[in-house]
């Protein structure tokens, strides 16, 4: 087997696999097929970086007892706008889907609601979450801290994670539209994966241990992420972390072990999704004047409405499958317990 070669999946293979993978690790029959769905869907999207590539990783995570795969969340809502889902250690995942039927009614009831999502291992595609809140007609926001990896301008040590932010926004008759990103110029997987293939990063991306610019990934990585947009994208993360790990009491991004570590303490980390109903405030219409702003977008000329190249790739990777290494296909095959990989080179 060539470290080059190509395994195509159908998207039903591909959650099969997945799904396999994590339950031979140890992962409760619930826990498995969520965490399956949701790095296959981000291979769907177009996100790679995000997919089943990590679930290897993952596996070896809850083999080594930082993440409780049997863990089963616990909701409350001590007020009737806020719905905490406690993930008991486990994926946060499953703590979002159990406690989203509450938020939903909440939002239902109140026009807005908060769900914290806390006491968990570090989001994944955070835009998942959001679009789900979208697809019920509400407009939602998402914060998620992770492990410190981007320093304050003029300081040299890593402070926030690379703190994502997502919005997703109804459109009538459309996909939802959904905003994705991180707090950082690039997702950290990005520099790790330059890392392994021992291959240079762009000068903008990193700086090393002593805040010197870094063409050297792991430099970068011993080093810290910059911020996407200098002292704005600090704000950003600052904003994230406030929503996400102070208002959970969960740990602060300072606090939380490296993810990769295998050695090193569970992590407790936070999600926070702020979920409104706009109908309550701004009447019916409010979902034309989304359609007025996506038209003036693509009336012009190369310009595209933000998350439109992940419902292209969705279409695409449902009718044709997605595309992964032999080599992965095979780590997955053998986490599952088969004897060769499903899918077609």
């Amino acid at each position: 087997m060539k470290s080059n070669d190509e395994v195509t999946l159908s998207i039903e293979d591909a959650l099969e696999l997945a799904t396999k993978a994590f339950s031979g690790a140890g992962a409760s029959p619930e826990v498995a097929a969520v965490m399956a769905q949701i790095h296959v869907d981000a291979d769907r999207d177009g996100i790679a970086s995000h997919g089943v590539a990590r679930v290897p990783g993952l596996c070896k995570q809850l083999q080594a007892g930082r993440v409780n795969g049997t863990a089963v969340p616990d909701v409350s809502q001590p007020r009737p706008g806020i719905v905490i889902a406690d993930a008991r250690g486990g994926f946060p995942q499953p703590a979002f889907q159990a406690g989203f039927d509450a938020t939903v009614k909440a939002v239902t009831s109140c026009g807005i609601a908060t769900l914290v999502v806390r006491n968990g291992w570090a989001a994944d595609v955070m835009g998942w979450h959001t679009e789900c809140f979208a697809r019920e007609g509400f407009l939602a926001l998402g914060f998620a801290n992770v492990p410190a990896s981007i320093s304050p301008v003029g300081g040299t040590k890593p402070v926030f994670g690379t703190n994502p932010i997502t919005c997703a926004i109804p459109q009538p008759g459309k996909p939802p539209i959904v905003i994705d990103q991180a707090s950082s110029v690039i997702a950290k997987s990005e520099i790790v994966e330059r890392a392994a293939a021992n291959e240079p990063i762009p000068l903008g991306w990193a700086l090393d241990a002593h805040g010197q610019p870094t063409e050297d990934a792991q430099a970068g990585l011993a080093g810290s992420l910059l911020a996407s947009g200098g002292y704005k994208g600090i704000g950003i993360a600052l904003i994230v972390e406030l929503f996400a790990a102070v208002l959970s009491g969960s740990e602060l991004s300072i606090e939380a072990a490296p993810l990769a570590k295998m050695d090193a303490p569970p992590v407790r980390l936070a999600q926070t999704y702020v979920v409104l109903d706009p109908t309550a405030v701004a009447g019916p219409g409010w979902l034309a004047r989304v359609a007025q702003i996506t038209g003036a977008i693509e009336a012009q000329e190369g310009a595209r409405v933000p998350g439109a190249r992940r419902f292209a790739a969705r279409k695409k990777h449902i009718e044709q499958g997605i595309t992964i290494t032999a080599v992965l296909a095979q780590s997955l095959s053998d986490l599952a317990g088969q004897d060769r990989p499903l899918g077609k080179s």
